[in-house]
């Protein structure tokens, strides 16, 4: 994986790219499981919007994972892959919300 230039774009996330993310979990926040619970029922049921979530997948420039690890889990859970916004080279959690200006 680059994470030379900060870029954003979808991902198709699979079940083994969403573990390799969640390797370089080291600096979220706790992990609140009724949420996780929550995304895995709706992408298990093919109800997962993508387009209404309002933040990216942030991974910084040492690939360590920034956000994003809720539907990381949900990923895993509901073992489906899932076309979600990553940014790539991210520098704080200010990136999360820049997923839709860089892929103008």
């Amino acid at each position: 994986m680059n994470y030379n230039d900060k870029t954003a774009k979808m991902v198709l996330v699979s079940y083994e790219q969403a573990i390799l993310f969640l390797e370089r979990n080291s600096v979220n926040r706790v992990l609140r499981v009724g949420k996780v619970l929550e995304y895995a029922r709706d992408m298990s049921n093919g109800e997962w919007d993508t387009s209404i979530v309002k933040d990216a997948i942030v991974v910084g420039v040492d690939g360590t994972l920034l956000n994003g690890q809720h539907r990381l889990w949900a990923v895993l859970l509901s073992k489906t892959d899932q076309e979600l916004p990553v940014v790539f080279n991210g520098d704080s959690w200010g990136d999360c919300g820049k997923w839709k200006e860089l892929t103008k």
